[in-house]
């Protein structure tokens, strides 16, 4: 069973570097300025992607910090893309997905169209081992359009050969073979090795299933030869197969299991997980044809669980099927098991012969039962005559007392038939809806550890509820969401001589709330990635504008509305002068109080140096400052939020707060907590220090919900300079 190689396009600026190579670079990494590290990171990354993904994300990640740092958006896109490649490596394509069309954010932004057809063919890779073949090839021809137009035939190779691929999957031979020789030509007129390579053991295993002999070992021999000359070790590895399956063919066995079990010496050595399961495959079909049934069964197992770990619709698809041939003749009922599954996973490309196959496996299932079916019922019917005869015989002893006892017997046997079909119903239907509550079962746990997974996602995303730092004020971050995934989200950063802090709300809550959260935390780490301090004000302009673009939001009727509010501070941790600005959302000051005893009258330890803020309750010292009245998303009269500035003294109190607080339900009437209860609480413990101002809120919280749903993601941020 051999499969089509996948052709990944690659960074433009590397090719398949040798040790000394990998040397030089590790050693320019010690030698060059900060700003240039991240080009290198990626390259050093680049020679672990196949043969040791984990190490080719750790690099990946030290090259997007740098980046991210310097706003080195190119270098940002090869990252993204190398993350994606060694994600898929791995067997985690959902993560890999994410980071491809991560990637091709960054590379819009460079207008470099051949950074965009990399991402392309990578993104169309994801979608093919998804068994979504339409979406897959109109990634790829989007990328032909554009590497033909530059005139990059590297690229081009890549492209061809992946169509080619998707082709194979749909079983078109002949348009599999027109892609194919299109792009030999390409990497042999522009003398390019690794294409060449690729090509010549892709149409080795498209001659093969055509049955041209002769031209077989021509191809695979010189792929071989290339991939030596390369190093290339999961090349390496496929010719080995490919040989293997040559011999295995043609019933030379024991020449096949040789290359079989070399090839997957290297196989396990790269952590190619996806090769592993085809050649697990061959090798389990091989046990069988030695006759060494259990050590088929073993294999054959052995490489559905990979697939299925990898969760490659494809290659499950591939171990079902050679499972169900295996049982096909030792145990019929295991086979028609798994031709189910593998029909199930086939989507609508069912192989013809399959579905035969099911279909006679089905219909011998349905033999067999009615023949025990008509057994038992001719050894009922036999019992019956018996019964009947000897009934037959006492009535002519017995007359009519035996005849009215026969009578009894056959209304008891009519009863007990009638409540022995009754039961085989109750018993049918108790098993399909025991069948029908685990597929319940299954399907919520698929939801919920897709949640889950969303979860961790999100929970990456957030900083640490208690932020550790020498330098930081006194602080808590009161978080409770709602479900399992948050509409609200905290964000901090401490830049220079200054913290960032926010509180942000945004529209809906759980999984929709949540991926908005996503996009609000990754913009507002774009904004502040560069050197520059901007001002509150200014970077909730710039978070609307993203946010805005997006979206695609224009201000049409019907169109989404969604976006935030968000509550914004920056702190100069040393002068403890303060800027803010709010999108619907407050702040909330409550300033500490020192005495003067010679003049009899207090000082206040906080200087607004705007004027725009409000004092709530002059008798115990509780200010708000009101944000903006447009929220972070279109808005029919858009204007620049306004920035707010103070100088604070030590004592003073800040909270900044999404609304899930003040409109829980609860207490004994059942109504809102609301603001000014809060506002209460807020002062009554304001002299407390913040970790015990923290517990309070949240028993308060708990206490006041009492038994009833909460209705909204709660966060509240204290800071006390």
């Amino acid at each position: 069973m051999k499969r089509l190689i996948l052709l990944f396009i690659v960074l433009p600026f590397l090719g398949v570097s040798q040790s000394n190579n990998l040397d030089s670079l590790f050693n320019q990494l010690h030698k060059v300025d900060q700003q240039q590290k991240s080009g290198i990171l990626n390259e050093i990354a680049f020679n672990f992607r196949v043969e040791n993904p984990d190490s080719c994300i750790s690099l990946v990640k030290q090259s997007i910090s740098i980046a991210q740092k310097y706003n080195q958006y190119k270098e940002l896109g090869y990252a993204y893309n190398l993350y994606g490649i060694a994600s898929e490596n791995k067997g985690d394509i959902d993560s890999s997905l994410a980071y491809y069309n991560r990637a091709l954010v960054f590379f819009k932004r460079t207008e470099n169209l051949d950074d965009d057809a990399m991402v392309y063919v990578n993104l169309g890779a994801v979608h093919r081992n998804r068994g979504r073949y339409e979406e897959a090839l109109n990634y790829y021809f989007k990328g032909v359009k554009i590497v033909q137009k530059s005139k990059n035939w590297s690229s081009l190779t890549s492209f061809l050969n992946n169509i080619a691929l998707v082709y194979w999957d749909m079983s078109n031979l002949e348009k599999t073979k027109e892609y194919l020789l299109e792009q030999k030509t390409i990497a042999e007129e522009h003398n390019i090795v690794e294409a060449q390579s690729r090509s010549y053991l892709n149409l080795a295993i498209l001659y093969d299933d055509l049955g041209e002999d002769s031209l077989i070992q021509k191809y695979d021999q010189l792929s071989l030869q290339l991939n030596r000359k390369l190093n290339d070790r999961q090349g390496i590895s496929i010719n080995l197969v490919n040989i293997g399956v040559f011999y295995d063919n043609r019933g030379d066995l024991a020449t096949a299991l040789k290359y079989y079990n070399e090839a997957r010496a290297i196989k396990e050595e790269i952590q190619d997980e996806k090769g592993l399961v085809n050649l697990l495959i061959n090798i389990g079909m091989l046990y069988d044809g030695q006759g060494k049934k259990e050590l088929a069964e073993k294999t054959l197992l052995e490489a559905n669980q990979r697939a299925l770990s990898i969760k490659n619709v494809r290659y499950i698809k591939n171990s079902y099927e050679a499972l169900a041939e295996f049982y096909e003749e030792k145990d019929y009922k295991k086979a028609y098991k798994y031709y189910q599954m593998y029909s199930q996973t086939k989507d609508s490309i069912l192989n013809l012969n399959s579905s035969s196959k099911l279909a006679e496996l089905g219909a011998k299932y349905d033999d067999e039962k009615k023949k025990n079916q008509i057994t038992l019922l001719k050894k009922e019917q036999e019992l019956q005559n018996v019964e009947l005869k000897e009934a037959t015989l006492r009535a002519y002893f017995l007359y009519g007392g035996l005849g009215t006892l026969l009578l009894l017997c056959i209304i008891i046997f009519i009863g007990f038939k009638s409540k022995q079909k009754a039961n085989q119903l109750i018993s049918a239907q108790k098993k399909e809806v025991e069948f029908q509550k685990e597929v319940v079962e299954q399907k919520h746990k698929e939801i919920t550890d897709s949640i889950n997974y969303a979860k961790r996602i999100q929970s990456a995303l957030l900083k640490s509820e208690e932020h550790q730092s020498e330098h930081l004020p006194e602080h808590f971050i009161f978080f409770k969401p709602k479900d399992v995934v948050s509409g609200d989200f905290y964000w901090a950063l401490e830049k220079q001589d200054y913290l960032y802090l926010a509180a942000a709300d945004c529209t809906g809550h759980g999984v929709p709330g949540a991926f908005l959260t996503m996009l609000g935390t990754s913009f507002l780490n774009e904004i502040n990635a560069g050197e520059n301090l901007l001002s509150p004000a200014s970077i909730l302009d710039l978070l609307r504008a993203r946010i805005i673009e997006q979206l695609n939001q224009n201000g049409e009727e019907g169109e989404s509305r969604d976006g935030m509010d968000i509550s914004l501070l920056r702190l100069n941790l040393k002068t403890h002068q303060m800027e803010w600005a709010g999108a619907n959302n407050p702040i909330w000051i409550i300033p500490s109080v020192t005495s003067n005893a010679d003049e009899g009258i207090a000082s206040r330890s906080i200087e607004p140096l705007t004027e725009s803020f409000t004092r709530i309750d002059s008798q115990n010292e509780l200010i708000e400052i009101k944000g903006d009245k447009q929220p972070i998303s279109y808005y029919t009269d858009m204007k620049p939020y306004t920035n707010h500035s103070f100088q604070l003294q030590k004592g003073v109190s800040i909270y900044i707060f999404s609304d899930g607080y003040a409109d829980q339900f609860g207490g004994p009437k059942g109504k809102k907590y609301k603001y000014k209860e809060l506002k209460n609480s807020l002062l009554s413990i304001a002299n407390l220090p913040l970790k015990k101002q923290k517990n309070f809120l949240s028993e308060e919280f708990e206490k006041w919900k009492g038994d009833l749903e909460q209705i909204d993601d709660v966060c509240i941020i204290g800071v006390r300079i």
